[in-house]
């Protein structure tokens, strides 16, 4: 005859917050209650929950899967483009997500368990078709720190738990294992992070496409050991955690976004030399971080100290619509100040030219004439494919500026006029002057052929699609593969008014 034997079980909640970006989950494990004849069975005692020893009633075990902490970052570029961005105010070069894991039990005995994560897969994943980037895998970088928030709900406080970080790429993947502590909070952080490709390589030019059009997954199940197996004494209940063993998550994916890559783009470092038409990005912080400056001469550059003599000596100008007291201006340049738009009013005077030159003129003097004008060419900004500007339709070397009519197209990926060099100022985007940099609208009207499924487009190259009455005009912004059309990958191309 079987003997009866009752005891009350608290529930025991097991709090694990595994990595990404997941929704609360409540999963329902099971207990069995048996006769070890190891240790003494409790006393008979009536209570809501019991159970008869042998019979393997269930009782509950619960799960919950809940982040600390959200991360509104999710516009990824390479590690050290953030300056390069086109969205840099809402890029990062690193995106991080926390979360908690803690549990609990009244088995006094159960002091640790083990959780294990396995990363399964990691890389570059295409937007449209899911399509993994192979050639890129090593450069999909995941952590995984292990510690905990200085600060209670801060994750800006987080202190990384000595010895506890694991580092994977694409290619290589494993296994988490950590043995956490009965009624011990720890943070799981997972961030994730790209590698820039070298921009020296133009065989490896390509991933920048790769970077566009994607977005970084990662796949991984999780398992949870069972708590008994790490008990100090025999007790008579055992915790089965079946449910949770090799259960999936993923993919997660953080997005990606489009950033600059340029053979001419170099990053500024004081004092060092460059040549004439490098474009230099200041990386490091400071008050001139984020800034693009265009080299006008060969030799050492320093932005701190900028050589400014006229007419010919400058050799650094800032990329920037807002007016510089140093920068070179002539009849009909036009410029940003405190909000309002102007241009240079008077062909017998030039801002920094000789001869005539007004060294110190800022706008809203007898030189400068306010302007409506919305999206004028500005000499010394830098564009990009597909950028639109407007020009004057008159003969500025005889002195009339005409109408603000003409339209100019950027068919080039860094587009910076501010070459005042030997050969003197060229005086518009006039494609005469700058032909593999810009085209008058009509000019690229005329060049963008039908959009063919069947050809591979270079960055640059423009093509019209008709929709009904309708006609579009596009530019690849990045290298293109047969199919990869303006519909179905958009990150690829930019629409340009063409009209």
């Amino acid at each position: 005859m079987c003997k009866q034997i009752t005891k009350r079980i608290k529930k025991i909640w097991l709090i694990l917050l595994i990595l990404f970006l997941t929704i609360p989950s409540f999963l329902i494990g099971r207990a069995f209650a048996y006769w070890s004849g190891l240790v003494s069975p409790p006393a008979a005692k009536a209570d809501d929950l019991s159970a008869t020893s042998g019979t393997g009633t269930q009782l509950p075990v619960n799960f919950y899967f809940t982040d600390a902490y959200v991360t509104t970052d999710k516009l990824l570029v390479p590690i050290g483009c953030k300056p390069y961005a086109f969205t840099e105010p809402n890029a990062e070069e690193l995106v991080y997500k926390d979360y908690t894991m803690y549990w609990d039990t009244t088995d006094t005995t159960a002091t640790q368990t083990n959780i294990n994560l396995n990363v399964t897969a990691a890389g570059l994943y295409d937007v449209y078709n899911s399509n993994v980037y192979t050639n890129y895998l090593s450069n999909v970088q995941v952590q995984f720190p292990i510690g905990t928030y200085g600060t209670p709900g801060d994750h800006t406080t987080f202190v990384q738990e000595s010895g506890k970080v694991y580092n994977y790429t694409g290619t290589s993947l494993g296994d988490i294992n950590y043995m956490l502590p009965k009624n011990q909070q720890k943070i799981v952080r997972i961030s994730v992070s790209i590698l820039d490709g070298p921009r020296g390589n133009q065989a490896y030019y390509d991933f920048k496409a790769a970077v566009v059009n994607s977005v970084l997954g990662v796949h991984f199940s999780s398992t949870v050991t069972d708590p008994n197996q790490y008990k100090t004494t025999n007790i008579w209940a055992t915790f089965n955690v079946a449910g949770e063993n090799n259960k999936p998550q993923g993919p997660k994916e953080f997005e990606t976004t489009t950033y600059l890559y340029h053979p001419a783009l170099k990053i500024y470092t004081q004092g060092a030399n460059y040549v004439d038409g490098d474009i230099l990005v200041v990386t490091t912080p400071g008050v001139h971080y984020g800034e693009f400056w265009s080299v006008l001469k060969d030799g050492p550059v320093n932005i701190d100290n900028p050589v400014t003599q006229p007419p010919h000596q400058l050799n650094t100008a800032q990329c920037v619509h807002e007016y510089v007291s140093y920068h070179l201006y002539d009849f009909g340049d036009f410029v940003m100040h405190n909000g309002q738009v102007y241009y240079w009013s008077t062909n017998n005077n030039h801002h920094n030219f000789n001869p005539g030159s007004i060294q110190s003129s800022p706008p809203n003097t007898t030189y400068w004439t306010a302007s409506s004008a919305t999206n004028p060419w500005y000499r010394f900004a830098l564009y990009t494919y597909g950028d639109v500007v407007m020009w004057w339709s008159g003969d500025l070397a005889n002195d009339i500026l005409g109408t603000l009519s003409v339209k100019y197209i950027s068919i080039s990926n860094v587009n910076v006029i501010s070459d005042i060099r030997q050969g003197g100022n060229k005086i518009s985007p006039n494609p005469s002057n700058y032909a593999t940099q810009w085209m008058t609208a009509q000019d690229f009207r005329n060049s963008s052929l039908p959009w063919s499924a069947t050809t591979s487009y270079n960055e640059g190259q423009s093509v019209r699609v008709v929709d009904g009455s309708n006609t579009y005009y596009y530019i690849a912004i990045v290298k293109t593969q047969p199919g990869q059309s303006p519909t179905t990958h958009p990150t690829s191309w930019r629409e340009v008014d063409a009209s």
